[in-house]
Formats: C-alpha cells, structure tokens, sequence
C-alpha cells in the first residue's frame, strides 16, 4: 500500500478504483522473490557507514537522482539487483515487463483506466512473477498484444512510453489533434504523435532538444529517464531533468 501522497499542489484524493488482482511480491524489478517470501521492509535511510546519498548507491551522480529516490520512496521501483538493494541501474534500458510493472504499481497512486480490452496473451508464462502486471497493462489498453504476442524482454522507446502513460491515466490525454510541435515524429502513426504532444501538454515531457523542438521518439527509455517520466505523471515532486 503506498503512503499517503503530498497534499500541497496536488489534486483531491482520487474516487475508489475497481479491485486489480494482487501483483506478485518481488524483490526487485525482474527477479521473482524466493518461495514463502516475508513481507517487503519499507526503504530505509542508508547506515552512516553507507557511501550512499539516498536508498541506491548507483545514481547519486545521475540527474534524475531526486526522482529516482522518489519513485523508490512510492514502491514503483525495487531496485535491479536481487543480491544488492542498493543498486538501481539507472542506465538500463527498460523492457516491456519493467514497464508493466511500473504502470500497475504507479496506477495505484493516481487514477487509472478501467480494464476494457479481453486479454490473450501466449508468450508469457502463468507463473511468471510478471503475468499479473502484463495481463493488466493488456486490459486497460495501455499495451497491445497483437496474436497473443506481448513481448516481454523488448525494449521500451520515448514514443512506447507515451502511448502507453496516455492509455494507463486519463489525465494524461492524447491531443484530439496534433500541432505539430515536434520536428522529429512525421514518421510516426497519427495516435502515437497525438500521445506525445498529450504528454508535452501535460508537462510530462519537455522533449530532448529545443531547436528545433524534437522529442527523439525511437530513443530506447532508461530506467534513469523513467524515474522521472513517472514522478511527472503522478505529480510526485517536481524535477528539472530535462526529458
């Protein structure tokens, strides 16, 4: 259960949403707990013998270090490394079950949308600490599973990412046109592009170059940028990464 959010500059506590199935425990963002797990310990302040600024050793340098801690703070992230809580890998790329992951436990902080797509997916195993997440992301539309395939391990780009936040939160909403904004997504599928100046609207994005303004849409997502992607979304605590 995440803590309760700020209440300065932030919206009134959302409506009850519908019941999500439980996600799996992990004890990381891609590796399964043990069998019998005990309960998550909520993050702890690094020991005064830790090297550490914050709860991971791995981004103290990063820019996106403020938003990372945050992200850590929501239990939206676990860290990367089963043996190692103090790493973060803040360079990884993001692959599509990291991102379902962090969806379904971002959805819990803000509201999301309902689930109305029939899921169907054969490349990922019952069992799979991931499923539940996956068939979620599949039910709410925010990601597609086209002949059942979800591709678990592919990797998330800038533009995913934006179809796949406007799909998860009504508040981010897909312009109903576009304008035009970015000099770099002629190339890309008119919702897509809308998905992106919605999310530039919103003040999720700033894009990656501003002259010409540019977004870099097949740019891969890392786990560094993401943190602040999300901290945005579900107006956490501001950022100045420029994203």
């Amino acid at each position: 259960v995440a803590p309760e959010e700020p209440t300065v500059n932030n919206p009134p506590p959302p409506a009850p949403q519908p019941p999500r199935p439980p996600p799996p425990v992990v004890v990381n963002d891609g590796v399964p707990a043990p069998p019998a797990p005990a309960p998550l310990i909520p993050p702890q302040p690094p020991s005064e013998q830790s090297a550490c600024q914050g709860r991971f050793c791995d981004e103290d340098d990063s820019i996106h270090a403020a938003n990372i801690e945050q992200i850590a703070e929501w239990r939206i992230t676990l860290g990367c490394d089963a043996g190692d809580p103090t790493m973060f890998c803040p360079s990884g790329l993001i692959t599509r079950r990291q991102m379902a992951a962090f969806l379904y436990r971002a959805a819990s902080l803000r509201p999301s949308a309902p689930a109305s797509q029939e899921v169907t997916i054969t490349d990922v195993p019952a069992d799979a600490w991931y499923r539940p997440f996956a068939d979620w992301a599949v039910s709410v539309g925010s990601f597609t599973a086209p002949r059942g395939v979800f591709d678990p391990n592919g990797v998330v780009t800038r533009a995913d990412m934006a179809v796949m936040m406007t799909a998860a939160f009504p508040h981010i909403a897909e312009k109903e046109e576009s304008d035009g904004l970015f000099a770099d997504t002629d190339h890309l599928d008119p919702a897509t592009v809308r998905a992106i100046e919605g999310m530039y609207e919103a003040g999720v994005t700033r894009g990656c170059a501003a002259a010409p303004l540019s977004y870099c849409p097949d740019q891969p997502v890392t786990r560094a940028q993401m943190a602040s992607f999300f901290v945005r979304a579900i107006n956490l605590a501001p950022a100045e990464a420029e994203l």
